[in-house]
């Protein structure tokens, strides 16, 4: 499935596979992936080109070309791009649109623009 909007393009499941799928995303600088969390899903995330400034439980870390993180359940965490950024990401669960893994936060859960340390 591909998607496109104002934040930017997204093809999700790129790869069927019997458990989780892989996703890319590319994202328009500035835009905000806001805060969000999984109960039973992990999520790996990889940085195939750009810089982004991801939010984890209030912690902020910066991720850039070749970098990863992995996410774990029971995290709040968003996204936040500074250039033009494209996510590979595998995520341990499929998406179930009639009962989606995903608990949603107000968009200022944590404030986008302090410094994070």
């Amino acid at each position: 499935m591909k998607t496109k909007d104002y934040r930017g393009k997204s093809w999700y499941d790129i790869f069927p596979l019997s458990e989780g799928q892989i996703n890319f995303t590319h994202n328009y600088k500035g835009t905000i992936r806001a805060f969000h969390r999984h109960q039973k899903q992990t999520d790996y995330w990889f940085c195939a080109y750009g810089e982004a400034r991801v939010i984890i439980e209030g912690e902020s870390t910066y991720l850039s070309q070749g970098d990863l993180i992995v996410i774990p359940p029971n995290k709040w965490h968003g996204l936040e791009a500074l250039t033009d950024f494209g996510l590979l990401y595998w995520t341990t669960e499929k998406f179930n649109e009639g009962s989606p893994d995903e608990e949603r936060a107000p968009f200022d859960k944590w404030q986008w623009d302090k410094e994070w340390k």
